[in-house]
């Protein structure tokens, strides 16, 4: 699959647990290596960081309606996974289509 002109949007899940918030927020370096990756493979890359905005899925749900992405990738540790489970299900939700 060519990459040219293919949108994918990389996002952190709005997990929160009082630890995180204890160590402060940092950029999701993981996901910002591969953005930079995908850009010079020639895809369009947003970087959406749930978490640290503390947003919701109402939040998310609204970024992603109005973010064109052939593409969501989400990363997720252990205790993020059931949240990484509904953020990619919604995704598919807004976009049939897209890969996750």
């Amino acid at each position: 699959m060519a990459a040219k002109n293919r949108k994918i949007i990389f996002v952190t899940p709005p997990y929160h647990c009082g630890v995180v918030e204890v160590a402060g927020s940092w950029p999701p370096l993981g996901l910002m290596y591969l953005g930079a990756q995908a850009e010079r493979a020639g895809w369009k890359v947003d970087l959406y960081d749930a978490m640290t905005l503390r947003h919701d899925y109402g939040k998310i749900r609204k970024h992603l309606e109005r973010t064109d992405f052939d593409i969501l990738a989400a990363t997720s540790i252990t205790p993020t996974w059931p949240d990484v489970l509904k953020l990619l299900a919604l995704g598919r939700e807004i976009n049939p289509d897209c890969t996750t």
